[in-house]
């Protein structure tokens, strides 16, 4: 199992070593909190990046400030992305109207909008946005090397949490991040959450 450990970045220096961007993580299981999660100790405001939204329209992560926003990158090509969005499609529903949101930003090539919608809808992932960053602009701009790779941004818009890999969504400790996540008064008590390692998933 990669093990995930405390380190600092800036955006666009996002992970250590391995893979490329576009390629995919393994395994699959989503693992433990504390073994999975990248906790990031610097401010790191999140890129407002323009997203396509399939089916019209543009958007980016600034129109989800003052929530706590979930944003996993992925593809429909990638099998892990795949066994994960029933997960995200449970995440978005356990939060719904309490200050998260769950965005799925697809990374496929272009054309990518119809496969996206028909992936989504087809599944019944009603709750997960279609959104989608063709030139992988936003996902350069954080650093992502495979999929999936998920980012947490918290209330005030900066990025306090990563994941690589299929994240420890079934972790009770997970959840309890988020929540403490979801009440905290400012961007600095936002990093204190995942201060030190022992701050994670004890």
């Amino acid at each position: 199992m990669m093990r995930i450990f405390l380190i600092t970045i800036g955006l666009g220096v996002f992970l250590v070593a391995g893979q490329t961007l576009l390629g995919h993580f393994g395994p699959p299981e989503g693992g433990r909190f504390d073994e999975k999660v990248v906790r990031i100790t610097r401010e790191a405001p999140a890129p407002e990046t323009e997203i396509r939204i399939a089916g019209g329209g543009v958007t980016s992560l600034a129109a989800w400030r003052g929530e706590v926003a979930v944003v996993t990158f992925w593809a429909t090509w990638c099998s892990i992305c795949v066994k994960e969005m029933p997960e995200l499609q449970a995440l978005a529903e356990r939060y719904r109207g309490r200050g998260l949101s769950v965005l799925t930003v697809s990374v496929d090539e272009a054309p990518a909008e119809k496969l996206v919608l028909d992936f989504l809808e087809g599944r019944g992932f009603d709750l997960l946005p279609p959104l989608i960053d063709i030139d992988h602009a936003l996902a350069r701009r954080v650093g992502m090397r495979g999929t999936p790779t998920t980012v947490i941004v918290d209330r005030f818009g900066q990025i306090v949490a990563a994941f690589e890999g299929r994240a420890p969504w079934a972790d009770d400790a997970t959840h309890e991040y988020l929540e403490a996540l979801i009440g905290v008064q400012n961007a600095r008590e936002s990093r204190l959450l995942l201060s030190s390692p022992a701050s994670a998933g004890s």
